[in-house]
């Protein structure tokens, strides 16, 4: 759902106005209102956007918001915005998702979903910035995970145990086999 209250005074929105700036770049700031609506501001023009779902990440370079839409259901869905408002391409989640981190140097997104009750793993799926899916590794409940600093690798941890990967197309899919 978006809406977009273009040039109204920041005082008129109708939602909680406790804003918490959570990512800048250029004239364009996203913030998150006390009610978890995104607010993504053009600080030169004055115009603003708001998005009922909630934030995953933002890429000020691409012109790029990433959102999320009921992600501990059964039918978790990802969204990829232009910071116009336009939906530019979705990703269903074949399972609820636990936790994701967002890398804004690769623009991509790792998801670590539930676990799924047939193999009682869960999954760590690798998702790029045209929302396709490049891996799903089968991870246990203890293991971490995470991205480099520059983005280029992408890592998980077992036991004691640290794999790494360079984000390319040849990577492993456990659920596509």
């Amino acid at each position: 759902c978006i809406v977009d209250y273009q040039s109204k005074p920041l005082e008129i929105f109708p939602v909680n106005m406790k804003l918490k700036s959570i990512a800048t770049g250029g004239d364009l700031t996203v913030g998150l209102s006390g009610d978890n609506k995104i607010l993504v501001l053009n600080t030169s023009t004055g115009k603003t956007r708001v998005f009922d779902e909630e934030f995953i990440g933002a890429n000020f370079a691409k012109q790029q918001l990433f959102t999320i839409v009921d992600k501990t259901g059964k039918s978790p869905v990802i969204y990829s915005h232009d910071l116009s408002g336009n939906r530019l391409d979705s990703f269903s989640c074949p399972l609820p998702i636990e936790s994701f981190v967002y890398n804004q140097q690769s623009n991509h997104l790792l998801i670590l979903t539930r676990k799924n009750n047939k193999t009682g793993y869960q999954y760590l799926l690798l998702i790029d910035d045209s929302l396709h899916r490049k891996t799903a590794l089968a991870l246990t409940a203890n293991d971490s995970y995470g991205f480099s600093g520059n983005g280029a690798r992408f890592f998980y941890v077992r036991d004691k145990s640290l794999t790494s990967f360079t984000i390319s197309d040849k990577l492993p899919d456990m659920l596509n086999f």
